[in-house]
């Protein structure tokens, strides 16, 4: 054991490699508890998008108290943020659908239906 530690990458990354701040996380390896805060704003974008979740979500009371109950230390984003998060996730996807249809070799055809009726 010693000698795993003296050697260990997962504890030099650690600042002053106390074991007792890490975790197992779901794939079974040792990782450091502390949250990175782009992840989480990531992953709630997500989700938003995901399911359709109306923007101030993340300003649901349970939902905060949820999150604070995993963990003390995540700062749930403000509703403006993921307003902000989700519009360059569109802007970035939508760069990313410009570049393969520029790659493409073969034609698109884009119809659009505009007819209205009262009934």
């Amino acid at each position: 054991m010693l000698r795993h530690l003296s050697k260990c990458m997962v504890l030099k990354k650690l600042k002053d490699n106390d074991v007792g701040k890490m975790i197992i996380d779901h794939t079974g390896k040792l990782r450091s508890r502390e949250i990175d805060q782009k992840v989480v704003d990531d992953i709630i974008s997500m989700a938003i998008i995901q399911h359709g979740l109306p923007y101030n979500f993340v300003e649901y009371k349970w939902i905060k108290e949820f999150f604070v109950y995993l963990n003390p230390e995540v700062k749930v984003p403000s509703r403006n943020t993921v307003v902000s998060n989700i519009s360059k996730k569109f802007y970035e996807h939508k760069e990313r659908v410009k570049l393969a249809m520029r790659k493409s070799h073969s034609q698109i055809c884009l119809t659009s239906d505009c007819w209205t009726s009262i009934n």
